[in-house]
C-alpha cells in the first residue's frame, strides 16, 4: 500500500524569475521495523520546489491528458526494482507476473494569491514486509509532473536493504 504525504508546503514571500520545470532533490529512505524487528515501512523522502506552483491533480482531474492509461494519470512517477548483483528487475505484483504500478497522483497544492512559488517535501510510504516487497535489496527513481506536464528531474536512491 502506498501513500502520500506532503509535509512542509510553502509559499515563498518573493516571487522569483526562473523555470516552471518543478526540481526534486534529496532522496532519502527510513525504514520502519515491526515489533518483531522486520522490516514493515519504508518512507522514501524527497524535496521539491516549483517556480509556479502548478504541482497536483485534482480528483475530477480525469480529461485527457490525466485519464486513466494516459502518461500523466499519474504525477508521481516511482520505479521500484529488486537488485541482485548489477542485475535490476521490476517488482511483480504478488502471485503474478504483472508489473507493480508504485505511481501515484500528489493532490494540487497550489497555493492561492499572486506569488505561486512553493517548495516542501513528500513522504511516499511502501509496505516493506514479506509479504509485499519480497527482495531483500532494492532501488527505487522518482520524478513528478506538474499539470502543465512538465517532468522534474529523476532521482535514483541508493541500494536499500531490506530485512524480512
Amino acid at each position: 500500500m502506498l501513500a502520500i504525504a506532503l509535509i512542509l508546503s510553502a509559499c515563498k514571500d518573493n516571487h522569483e524569475t526562473g523555470s516552471s520545470i518543478p526540481e526534486i532533490s534529496k532522496l532519502r529512505s527510513q525504514i520502519i521495523k515491526s515489533v518483531a524487528g522486520s522490516d514493515s515501512l519504508l518512507i522514501l523522502s524527497f524535496d521539491y520546489i516549483d517556480k509556479d506552483g502548478d504541482i497536483g491533480l485534482e480528483a475530477s482531474d480525469t480529461f485527457p491528458p490525466f485519464n486513466s492509461g494516459s502518461e500523466f494519470q499519474y504525477n508521481l512517477f516511482l520505479d521500484v526494482w529488486q537488485v541482485s548483483g548489477s542485475n535490476k528487475i521490476a517488482i511483480h505484483q504478488p502471485g503474478t507476473s504483472d508489473p507493480e504500478i508504485f505511481f501515484q497522483r500528489i493532490p494540487n497544492i497550489t497555493p492561492t494569491g499572486r506569488n505561486r512559488e512553493i517548495y516542501g517535501t513528500i513522504d511516499i510510504r511502501l509496505d516493506a514486509s514479506k509479504n509485499y516487497l519480497y527482495p531483500d535489496t532494492i532501488e527505487c527513481s522518482i520524478q513528478i509532473a506538474d499539470r502543465a506536464l512538465h517532468k522534474s528531474n529523476v532521482l535514483e536512491s541508493e541500494r536499500i536493504a531490506l530485512q524480512h
